[in-house]
């Protein structure tokens, strides 16, 4: 007997990350957006620019590390942490 919570088979379960960015006007946010989709093509990523804290959300239904994300946007030269 499974005690546990029933997962429907088809059910997938995503990952979510939130990041705190310098990525404060559209133009840029675009161009990091497309950067993170060459390597997370099946992710839903979006950055926020009327947040004050310019969020970056990335959500994929497979495991990804926060310092992958974080190395591809510093690269580029913009500031990125991890929010919790």
């Amino acid at each position: 007997m499974n005690c546990g919570p029933a997962i429907h088979p088809l059910m997938t379960l995503n990952m979510i990350k939130i990041f705190k960015t310098n990525i404060s006007d559209r133009n840029n946010a675009d161009r990091v957006i497309r950067m993170l989709e060459d390597d997370y093509p099946e992710f839903m990523i979006t950055i926020d620019t009327e947040d004050c804290d310019n969020v970056l959300r990335v959500e994929g239904n497979r495991m990804f590390s926060a310092e992958d994300i974080i190395d591809i946007i510093m690269v580029i030269g913009f500031t990125v942490e991890e929010m919790n």
